[in-house]
């Protein structure tokens, strides 16, 4: 297996702020069987194990996301996380290589434009004037897009975020969020029990 976070870190991949998601490197991966992934989202596993533990916990004392009258809220939460979230497992990756679909950091911290909840809209412009509209969910989906064809993200010069009224200049098509996997590294020590707990030293 090949060690992801390293090989990604000397491959010049950028990494992904915890604002976007992060911290993360995206990439495209081929797979032992040759499938190849062309939106992967590579990251330790100890932030976001820290995170479900917090979250359940706010769950059991009926503080988190789902109604306290939810008859097993963390089973519900638990449902949610086996059902909906791609994940690819990091043993499976033989190898790794820059996400065309990876929007550069440069571009994706210009943009503001919220305009409502779960609805994010910013266009972005080439050097020939040419103006693509994005649309997106929230900071953390809105990693990979899809992109025209033909356009690459180093041709786009310019951001344009909605204006006050919410709304963007005449653009030439709507491009969305591109689906990805998440791929979750285990670089922490092994486990080894406490074995204080059972009277033993």
């Amino acid at each position: 297996m090949i060690d992801l976070i390293p090989t990604l870190i000397q491959s010049g991949i950028e990494e992904v702020p915890e604002a976007f998601g992060g911290p993360g490197y995206r990439c495209a991966a081929w797979l032992k069987d040759g499938t190849f992934l062309p939106c992967v989202f590579v990251q330790k596993i100890g932030p976001s194990a820290d995170q479900l533990c917090k979250v359940i916990d706010e769950e059991l004392r009926g503080e988190g996301g789902y109604d306290p009258l939810t008859c097993d809220p963390v089973r519900e939460h638990l449902k949610w996380q086996l059902c909906y979230p791609n994940q690819i497992a990091a043993h499976l990756i033989e190898r790794v290589e820059p996400s065309p679909f990876a929007i550069p950091m440069l571009l994706l911290e210009q943009i503001t434009g919220e305009v409502a909840s779960y609805v994010w809209l910013f266009a972005l412009e080439t050097a020939s004037g040419h103006r693509f509209r994005f649309s997106g969910q929230a900071p953390s989906s809105m990693i990979f897009f899809e992109l025209p064809d033909e356009v690459s993200f180093s041709d786009f010069v310019k951001v344009i975020n909605p204006n006050a009224r919410k709304s963007l200049p005449r653009c030439k098509a709507t491009l969305h969020e591109r689906v990805f996997f998440n791929c979750y590294v285990d670089d922490e020590p092994p486990y080894s029990a406490d074995l204080a707990v059972l009277g033993i030293e």
